[in-house]
């Protein structure tokens, strides 16, 4: 093990005793999407106070995750790296608690104050909510629809419509949407605000930009050709041998 380097994702509140093996499935499947580079991860120990997971990470990939830590600390990361803290951070208030994840040297690298975060909130209101975002998840119910919308201004927002609208707003996931609905508004004493909760009355799809189009395929994390234009050229002549 010396020459890899040890990551703790710690869950205050719960033992290895009292995590269900379920839930905790699914936590690990949200570390995996935040961290990347699953084949260079390995579960080492379990610590029994709180429920503290060790993660080793092989030598010749750390440098990569500890860059990839640093964009998720700063809001640079891929999309699905910041979704995925985000939905940790959701299922630990969820679960009425609180977390972090620390680095070989033992610092606190990526908070999760859940629960936490409650305390910090000196205002909150319910009012109408607009903002503009990508549905990236959306999950069927009998007379309601929950999806997810990951916004650059207020992170991931949950939100919920009416059954008939959300089999509709199927059609745009991965897409960008103007939403507009009614929502629980709470603001920190750090100034920020943040809204959840929100119920869609209207949607309106938004056109990406083309530097948007650029970032969504980047986030992709693909092994593009050296010659993207040359190969599509290749393609399309390909193609014409059948006209």
């Amino acid at each position: 093990m010396t020459n890899k380097a040890q990551y703790t994702f710690k869950i205050e509140g719960f033992t290895p005793e009292t995590m269900p093996f379920g839930r905790l499935i699914d936590y690990y499947a949200q570390l995996k999407q935040m961290l990347g580079l699953p084949e260079h991860l390995h579960l080492v120990r379990i610590f029994e106070s709180s429920h503290g997971t060790c993660l080793a990470v092989d030598g010749e990939a750390r440098k990569r995750v500890d860059e990839r830590l640093l964009k998720i600390r700063n809001g640079s990361a891929p999309k699905t790296a910041l979704r995925a803290r985000d939905q940790i951070n959701y299922m630990l208030q969820e679960d009425g608690t609180s977390g972090e994840f620390f680095g070989p040297d033992g610092g606190n690298i990526i908070p999760f104050p859940g629960t936490r975060a409650d305390e910090d909130v000196i205002y909150s209101i319910c009012d109408q909510a607009v903002f503009s975002g990508e549905v990236y998840h959306i999950a069927v119910y009998k007379d309601e629809v929950k999806l997810r919308v990951a916004t650059d201004a207020f992170g991931v927002v949950f939100c919920v419509a009416p059954r008939i609208m959300g089999v509709a707003l199927r059609a745009f996931l991965d897409e960008r949407l103007q939403i507009t609905g009614r929502g629980t508004w709470k603001r920190t004493s750090d100034g920020a605000w943040t809204v959840n909760d929100v119920t869609i009355t209207d949607y309106q799809p938004v056109q990406r930009s083309l530097r948007e189009t650029v970032d969504k395929l980047r986030a992709l994390e693909m092994d593009w050709p050296e010659d993207v234009l040359g190969e599509i050229d290749r393609i399309e002549e390909r193609g014409s041998q059948f006209h």
